[in-house]
């Protein structure tokens, strides 16, 4: 962690927290007209779009700062093109210089914040509204159920990308097999199925364009019960 701080210190000391809700690559932290990208998920392709509108007046990684980097504006993205390297096991961190405040062209990121909810049962102290709340209230399946569904209501059609789960205790590990799906006319169709969730499950896919999504719990070792379920945005 020193050697990395050493390298890479001016992205985190004195620095503010992100101005972008989500960002499916990592994280961001800024000084002033700095913003600096923690690259955390490197893509396949080597590039990285960020959802601004901004003049780009330099751009290179803190591991090589001689190196300039590409960029180019794709739409609502400015996308750079990062350089074939070793990546950092910690991360690697992509130093932006920019024009003005950011100017974030996405308007809603997290679609699913606050949206109308259903499941399969709920206890009488939860709803299931309450796992799309913001981390307040989450919601519990009738006590000794096995299995259980949460579904939400985007309101229309929408592109997401990505999902962030968090079961109800910082070590809670119940789930033990479930599946993300979203809803085709009136059929439930599968994005992905995967095994255990915990304190912090994340995981991006392929962009799918849907009004309704829903984590299908197919078995567990306890009583279903999720604090917070996030969509977010992609395309």
């Amino acid at each position: 962690m020193g050697a990395w701080l050493k390298t890479n210190g001016e992205s985190i000391y004195g620095t503010l927290s992100s101005p972008f809700a989500y960002l499916k690559f990592g994280r961001c932290t800024r000084k002033g007209d700095i913003l600096y990208f923690h690259i955390l998920q490197w893509p396949n392709d080597g590039i990285i779009r960020v959802p601004m509108d901004n003049k780009v007046v330099k751009a290179n990684l803190l591991a090589l700062p001689k190196q300039k980097i590409t960029h180019k504006t794709v739409g609502k993205y400015v996308e750079f093109k990062l350089p074939s390297l070793t990546q950092d096991t910690i991360a690697t961190v992509l130093k932006v210089q920019i024009e003005g405040q950011p100017k974030i062209t996405i308007e809603d990121p997290i679609p699913s914040l606050g949206k109308a909810a259903n499941a399969t049962a709920s206890s009488e102290s939860s709803k299931a509204s309450g796992a799309f709340d913001g981390g307040k209230k989450g919601w519990v399946a009738i006590e000794g159920e096995k299995t259980g569904w949460l579904a939400i209501d985007l309101g229309k059609p929408t592109s997401i990308g990505s999902i962030a789960i968090t079961e109800a205790g910082t070590f809670d590990k119940f789930v033990k097999e479930f599946k993300l799906e979203y809803k085709d006319g009136e059929e439930w169709k599968s994005i992905f199925e995967d095994k255990t969730i915990g304190a912090g499950y994340f995981k991006s896919f392929k962009p799918i364009v849907a009004k309704e999504f829903r984590v299908n719990i197919l078995a567990t070792s306890k009583t279903p019960q999720l604090k917070q379920v996030q969509l977010y945005f992609d395309e």
